[in-house]
């Protein structure tokens, strides 16, 4: 068993480092003693003042309840600020899972819909290709197949941007959505096919 400072048989065994602290707490324990009294002492006081020993006594048990229920209360207010603290730390975390799961999924509309604008862009270069091969040729049945399956091949890819752009779009209006794309730094909304001049 370790021996306390007060029990060790040397007084060297006393860092000096700790005279300050164990000065201080010596002046605290002296000053809250002062400030008690015995029971004695404070039936004399009662009685100078014309206070029977029972109505002290019942004053003194009266101040215990007192202070025993405001300790209660204390250790009830604690606890409800701890479970607030919880619940606002779980709120926390549930916003914070919420807000990655949305810009995540954002981010996966935006990306979709980056990458069939840039399926259109390429349908639309060989569209034109397509145009300037079969420009100085007679018409044909080749040639009228070439250039309508070019076109058909555009008008697919443009109406699958515009489902792509208008489903990031859709996700992306609204709260909290519009706080996760200026948070994230992603376009408040995508433009349609209707709007964009130059793919």
């Amino acid at each position: 068993m370790k021996k306390t400072l007060t029990e060790t048989d040397e007084a060297s065994e006393i860092r000096y480092d700790d005279i300050d602290e164990i000065i201080e707490i010596a002046a605290r324990k002296k000053h809250a003693a002062a400030e008690l009294l015995r029971l004695e002492d404070v039936r004399e006081v009662g009685n100078e003042l014309g206070i029977s020993d029972e109505h002290v006594e019942d004053a003194i048990a009266e101040l215990e309840r007192r202070r025993k229920k405001e300790a209660e209360q204390e250790k009830k207010r604690r606890d409800l600020l701890k479970k607030c603290a919880a619940g606002v730390a779980g709120g926390a975390v549930l916003i914070g899972g919420i807000a990655m799961l949305s810009s995540q999924q954002l981010r996966s509309d935006l990306n979709d819909a980056r990458q069939q604008r840039s399926q259109v862009a390429n349908v639309v270069d060989r569209h034109e290709q397509t145009a300037q091969y079969f420009a100085d040729r007679d018409d044909s049945l080749d040639r009228s197949a070439e250039l309508q399956g070019a076109l058909n091949r555009v008008s697919v890819e443009t109406r699958r941007y515009d489902e792509a752009a208008s489903r990031y779009n859709g996700r992306a209006t609204g709260f909290p959505a519009t706080l996760w794309t200026s948070l994230f730094g992603l376009p408040d909304e995508l433009p349609l096919s209707d709007e964009i001049d130059d793919w």
